[in-house]
């Protein structure tokens, strides 16, 4: 199991876990706090430091192109990239469930 009553991949991800978040959101230069909150409770607190690492590593060594090639990706870009190399698609959809509701409403709304 997990430390101070957190479990592995779990709702809710106490003190530690808080922490581990602000750092990322830190590093990772990302202020969407509700994406990275849930990217914790999916994924796990062990794999959310494992690929804040490899991007800390990818950064310092000269970053991540676009897909386009065109530009670097961000931190947080280049972090989100690792996770989709590595989370099953039910996890992704949950993960930016809220993002993509909150994106056709406000489509809905550009409509009227």
């Amino acid at each position: 199991g997990g430390v101070g009553g957190v479990s592995e991949g779990g709702e809710g991800y106490g003190s530690d876990g808080f922490a581990l978040l602000l750092r990322m959101l830190n590093e990772l230069e990302e202020k969407n706090v509700q994406l990275f909150e849930r990217i914790l409770v999916r994924a796990g607190m062990g794999v959310c430091e494992e690929l804040l690492e490899q991007t800390r590593v990818i950064q310092t060594t000269g970053g991540m192109e676009t897909a386009e090639g065109t530009r670097k990706r961000t931190p947080g870009g280049t972090f989100i990239k690792l996770l989709k190399e590595r989370m099953d698609k039910s996890d992704i959809d949950y993960m930016w469930k809220e993002q993509n509701e909150a994106l056709k409403e406000l489509k809905k709304k550009k409509k009227k």
